[in-house]
């Protein structure tokens, strides 16, 4: 049994996430819901971005999966941060 209307959990991440709490233009995303599931398509404008929205999906109300089609700008991982022991 799904808690919240699919919707009402579209509505909170573009107003509330995507707008609100990451500062991002709603229009870069497409953002279906079906059944709690969180299809995430469109562009980020850089791919560090891209862990930090679908983690704040999972945690709205009623999410009950993230699905993670997003492409990007720039490609702006570095290798380095992730891995500081391999710094030279």
């Amino acid at each position: 049994m799904f808690t919240r209307p699919d919707e009402a959990i579209r509505s909170e991440l573009i107003n509330d996430v995507i707008v609100g709490d990451l500062m991002m233009d709603p229009s870069r995303f497409l953002i279906h819901v079906d059944d709690g599931v969180v299809v995430l398509e469109g562009k980020a404008e850089r791919s560090s971005l891209i862990p930090y929205l679908v983690r704040a999906v999972h945690h709205v109300e009623g999410v009950v999966r993230v699905e993670n089609q997003l492409s990007v700008d720039v490609d702006d991982y570095d290798p380095a941060m992730a891995y500081p022991w391999m710094r030279p």
